[in-house]
């Protein structure tokens, strides 16, 4: 099955299977919003040049006061992709929010694979919001030694 068609199928049996709010498309054909029933939003967007699912969702934006406490907590963070399984954070401008982001293969990728990546990425998300708002002030990044994160560089159930 091609990547786009797959990415479809999923994301129609997506929705039920995790209780969303909503999947919308966005424009172009290739891209979604997923809301959670918290209003959370995670956006997938199809990379058919890679066969790639690119995850990402905006975990707040900081207060300028606050950023010589989050930035390096940040970069702290992506230094350790091994345990995050490729989790990366990132910032949309100098002052702009903070962007959880993540991207999985599509082949081979499947209805339970993609419910628990989206899971955990919600959980992070929700971990790193949380640290946003407090101007970065956690005792440790979130999920680095999170049971959900495979040793193998991925995401799991």
């Amino acid at each position: 099955m091609a990547g786009i068609d797959q990415v479809r199928l999923l994301l129609k049996e997506l929705g039920p299977a995790l209780e969303l709010g909503a999947i919308q498309e966005l424009p172009g054909g290739n891209a979604w919003g997923l809301a959670t029933r918290e209003s959370l939003i995670v956006f997938l967007e199809y990379m058919p040049d890679d066969d790639r699912l690119w995850l990402s969702a905006e975990a707040g934006t900081p207060r300028a006061e606050d950023h010589a406490a989050l930035f390096p907590l940040m970069l702290q963070y992506n230094a350790q992709w091994r345990q995050t399984g490729g989790v990366r954070l990132a910032l949309d401008a100098a002052d702009g929010a903070v962007v959880l982001a993540y991207d999985v293969p599509v082949a081979g990728l499947d209805l339970p694979q993609l419910c628990a990546v989206i899971r955990n990425f919600h959980d992070m998300l929700e971990g790193w919001s949380t640290i946003v708002s407090g101007g970065g002030r956690a005792a440790t990044a979130p999920a680095s030694d999170d049971k959900r994160i495979a040793a193998s560089g991925g995401i799991r159930g």
